[in-house]
């Protein structure tokens, strides 16, 4: 009996650690950040790094371009398990190889074939028979179309109008497209629904916004008078004022140009997709104008 028992709590404490370990995973997905991160460097060439992760990363994904070549991929568990591939642009300089003419010449005597269309051609041809020309047939009195005569007293019967094409069991057309669209528009439940996915995207594009982690450059447009025109619009934004961003204009340069270092940021928890994505489903409004979206 004591072994069924031990059995039993062996299986309890098993079933337990497998529903804590989802429990865990379920709330590190919804509730643990996102991160996404871009980072644009250019001084003698251009290069570029783009990844996404999560907290612990897990998972991470990342697209790189440097020296003319592309790197993309996905790795596991700190890069011990990952798959990534090489894309290069740098343009091969094989010469192409001259295509020869392998095709014999024809130096065969001409076939017998020629001859005896030669021989064909010098035989007069017959004349073709005349022939006689057919005696034309005599038109037959019409005599589908005879009427009897009118009498004086009769009035003359006026041709019947034809009726038009389509007059018989014409049907309502149905309204066009437009009609459709902006029937759907006015409609007071769509325009709750609109209303809803208008808001929760906001909301959703706020919360991953771009954040600055890093600007340090130097820049010039060619002009003078453009550059600092051009500086005094980034001094009135917040973002210039930090001590992460700092930017060196030149004045004295006759060429445009920009070098330095862009790094960007920006993070998103899953679980407000989630609740973003159960309002949708539960709003009746929202079910009925995907079926009458489907329907156009």
């Amino acid at each position: 009996m004591w072994i069924i028992i031990f059995i039993l709590k062996i299986l309890g404490i098993l079933l337990a650690a497998i529903l804590a370990v989802l429990v865990l995973a379920l709330a590190y997905l919804l509730f643990a950040p996102v991160t996404y991160r871009a980072k644009g460097e250019r001084r003698t060439a251009a290069e570029l790094e783009v990844a996404g992760y999560d907290l612990l990363r897990l998972v991470r994904v990342f697209v790189t371009y440097k020296e003319k070549e592309w790197r993309y991929g996905v790795k596991l568990l700190w890069g011990l398990i990952g798959k990534e591939r090489t894309q290069s642009q740098k343009e091969d300089t094989k010469s192409e190889e001259p295509v020869r003419d392998n095709r014999a010449e024809d130096t065969s005597p001409t076939d017998k074939t020629d001859d005896r269309k030669d021989r064909t051609d010098q035989q007069p041809k017959a004349e073709p028979e005349k022939r006689k020309p057919k005696k034309a047939a005599r038109p037959s009195p019409d005599t589908g179309n005879f009427r009897e005569p009118r009498e004086p007293d009769e009035a003359i019967a006026e041709p019947e109008e034809p009726e038009p094409v389509g007059s018989r069991g014409a049907s309502k057309e149905e309204p066009g497209r437009a009609e459709k669209l902006q029937k759907l528009l006015s409609h007071p439940g769509n325009q709750q629904a609109f209303s809803l996915l208008w808001n929760g995207g906001l909301r959703l594009l706020y919360r991953i916004r771009p954040r600055l982690k890093k600007v340090d450059g130097s820049f010039s447009t060619g002009a003078p008078d453009m550059t600092g025109e051009l500086v005094g619009a980034i001094a009135m934004l917040p973002a210039a004022h930090g001590g992460n961003v700092r930017l060196n204009p030149d004045f004295e340069s006759d060429k445009p140009y920009a070098t330095g270092i862009v790094d960007i940021y920006g993070r998103l928890q899953l679980c407000f997709v989630a609740a973003f994505a159960l309002r949708v489903i539960a709003s009746r409004d929202c079910r009925r104008l995907y079926r009458q979206v489907r329907k156009l």
